[in-house]
């Protein structure tokens, strides 16, 4: 008689299922485990999936515990799939297990970082909690994650056509090494800022009230102010808010800015002309302008209301 138990392990989820019924289960369930005999071991010791799945010659088998005792080793990222089989063996049960050992982070290299350096994006993954040490088990998700924050990292600098791409080799023994190769591309400089929906400012005014987010030219260039950087232009959205509200809108609203990528002038035979540059359009909702109307002064002793009056 032959029983089969199986856990099957994807990236973000867990999912296991008896290829047995119920009953035949129960025909085995209880009995005393005479064998016990694991395959696919590489890097892991026998003696502790024994000890991670609870399992010893003699002891009787309980389904219902090893299920659980499964998905406690899973939760140790360990393993990616496990298979349990089961067989009779006179009055007690022979345990077959099959693994499949989740890779570990031997080595990770950069190729191409030049730009952005190594220390930065260290500091990005420890800032972000990323499993992509040495040591840690290969985790798919936080790879790609780690290749999207270098690729951030480039954008603020600039570098917006900046692309990351990741490669993973497998050395023995249950290791691999991933290599990150970065191609920065050229930096993206700011050719044209335009706003939509303004009337009370121009387009100029709102521009010269930017102060971190400027049009390329000699002087932006000089102070590196012509690179699309989103915490310099959070800074300018408020600039422009309170230009709006000194006049009175109070109720201004800048949408998030429409970005696109292009060269200058396609159609041009000029080098320079064809290099990309960043186009910034940025929509504008005025409002209705708020006028000041009765003021009204309530539990003055000391001072006449005239005199009030005038401090404002």
């Amino acid at each position: 008689m032959r029983r089969r138990a199986y856990l099957t392990l994807a990236c973000l989820a867990v999912a296991w299922a008896w290829l047995v019924s119920p009953a035949e289960a129960q025909d085995l369930d209880g009995r005393p485990i005479q064998a016990v005999e694991f395959q696919g071991l590489e890097r892991l010791a026998e003696e502790s999936i024994r000890f991670y799945l609870d399992l010893e010659e003699g002891r009787r088998l309980d389904w219902t515990l090893l299920n659980q005792r499964i998905h406690e080793l899973w939760e140790r990222e360990l393993v990616d799939e496990i298979q349990i089989e089961s067989f009779a063996e006179g009055d007690g049960v022979r345990l077959v297990v099959k693994l499949t050992e989740r890779p570990v982070l031997k080595a990770i290299e950069y190729q191409g970082l030049k730009k952005v350096s190594r220390t930065d994006v260290l500091d990005r993954v420890a800032r972000d909690r990323l499993k992509v040490r040495e040591g840690d088990a290969l985790n798919l998700g936080d790879l790609e994650r780690l290749r999207a924050v270098i690729e951030e990292l480039y954008e603020e600098k600039g570098y917006r056509l900046a692309h990351a791409q990741l490669s993973i080799e497998d050395v023995g023994n249950a290791e691999r090494r991933v290599i990150v190769s970065v191609d920065e591309g050229d930096k993206v400089r700011i050719a044209d800022i335009n706003f939509e929906g303004n009337t009370v400012f121009g387009d100029r005014r709102l521009r010269w009230t930017m102060d971190g987010t400027k049009q390329s030219g000699l002087v932006s260039r000089l102070f590196k102010k012509d690179v699309f950087k989103t915490a310099k232009f959070e800074e300018d959205r408020d600039k422009i808010r309170q230009l709006y509200r000194k006049v009175g809108y109070k109720n201004v609203v800048l949408g998030d800015p429409q970005v696109e990528v292009r060269a200058k002038s396609p159609t041009s035979s000029s080098v320079r002309e064809q290099k990309r540059r960043l186009f910034l359009t940025i929509p504008v909702e005025e409002g209705a302008r708020w006028r000041l109307g009765e003021i009204k002064i309530e539990g003055n002793e000391r001072f006449p209301e005239e005199i009030l009056r005038q401090q404002f």
